[in-house]
């Protein structure tokens, strides 16, 4: 298994952060890389889900991939979210894990994600700088859409540099 895993601080309160990622229809506002080329075009709930939560799964459509099915395996309210592939075509195994870390000032989003690709080894390196972009890029507009959500407090001590 090869593991991406980045972290970033955010002005946005762990509240607001959690809205973003843990609502499945909001992944299209933020899933892409900085070239577009990985863009999350859709997300749908499976098996007459309408919200997520424990257990639930969904399809993620991508442009100019095979679409994905994931099912959450872990669900704490406020803090994690995990997701285990399901039929994830080109991987072996897949699974990524939001989880938000409140601090002073700030809040700390991680986002991990663990896959085995099936592929030569001559695509995991161009692959694993990909998947790197896609999550450092994601993880400032996960920011940025936490922070411009109507209502959304930020918190009211300013982060240290």
């Amino acid at each position: 298994m090869t593991t991406v895993s980045e972290e970033r601080d955010a002005a946005a309160t762990p509240a607001a952060l959690w809205r973003v990622v843990s609502d499945t229809r909001r992944w299209p506002d933020f899933y892409a890389t900085p070239g577009e080329a990985g863009h999350l075009r859709a997300v749908e709930y499976l098996e007459g889900a309408s919200a997520d939560g424990p257990g639930v799964a969904r399809r993620l459509h991508f442009t100019g991939l095979p679409s994905w099915d994931e099912r959450v395996a872990r669900w704490a309210p406020g803090e994690a979210v995990a997701w285990e592939g399901v039929r994830t075509p080109g991987q072996r195994r897949w699974a990524q894990h939001f989880e938000i870390i409140p601090g002073r000032g700030f809040a700390t989003l991680r986002w991990e994600v663990r896959y085995d690709l099936k592929a030569p080894r001559v695509a995991r390196r161009p692959f694993r700088r990909a998947l790197e972009d896609l999550v450092v890029a994601s993880l400032a507009r996960v920011e940025r859409l936490a922070l411009e959500e109507p209502g959304s407090p930020i918190w009211a001590v300013p982060r240290e540099l």
